[in-house]
């Protein structure tokens, strides 16, 4: 740091504002005027342009350049917030802002690629287990068919064998030892069309 810190002076040649705000912060007012600092002066209106173009814009570019180059606007020359240094103090600080910034998005990327580097592990494994179980259907098709074509084939017998069957219940049930009733019911639904047989 320099020895010569002030906040009440205005920079002369060689000299700035200790200021990194305009790299780092941005302040959006009720109104949507958009400032690079606390003090500083409107660089553009979210009802204008988007807050991208407002920032990569001419007017943040000359904030920007004039606390690099010594240049202020007027906001920056009068700030009682920041103090006066080289020009070279507030470069190397916002060459760290800057570094700083981009560790912490070069960190967030790794921590990203970390977690799909997970999913797509776990994706791959998902998979392989899907392929795995559409060869055992694949495996087990043939048998699934011959299955039923059997019983397609077992169909017809199975068919007369229900008719066998509700014909001797019929007969057994009109016999003398049979309950009256038993034998009513039946004969009511023999008259009304029987079994419906496919």
């Amino acid at each position: 740091m320099s020895a010569k810190l002030t906040f009440c002076r205005t920079p002369g040649p060689g000299e700035t504002r200790l200021c990194t705000d305009p790299w780092s912060f941005v302040y959006v007012r009720a109104n949507g005027n958009v400032e690079l600092c606390c003090r500083g002066e409107v660089v553009g209106n979210l009802g204008e342009r988007s807050l991208e173009a407002i920032l990569a814009g001419p007017e943040s570019t000359r904030v920007r350049r004039g606390l690099l180059t010594g240049e202020l606007v007027p906001g920056c020359k009068t700030c009682p917030r920041c103090s006066v240094v080289p020009l070279a103090e507030l470069r190397r600080a916002v060459e760290h802002e800057l570094f700083e910034a981009g560790v912490d998005e070069l960190e967030a990327l790794r921590r990203q690629v970390r977690e799909h580097r997970v999913v797509r592990a776990e994706l791959l494994a998902e998979r392989e287990h899907l392929r795995g179980h559409v060869a055992n259907l694949e495996a087990e098709r043939p048998h699934l068919v011959a299955h039923a074509a059997n019983l397609e084939a077992e169909r017809a017998r199975l068919l007369a064998r229900v008719a066998t069957l509700e014909r001797e219940q019929l007969v057994s049930a009109v016999s003398p030892r049979a309950p009256r009733s038993l034998r009513e019911g039946l004969r009511r639904w023999f008259a009304s069309g029987g079994p419906k047989l496919k």
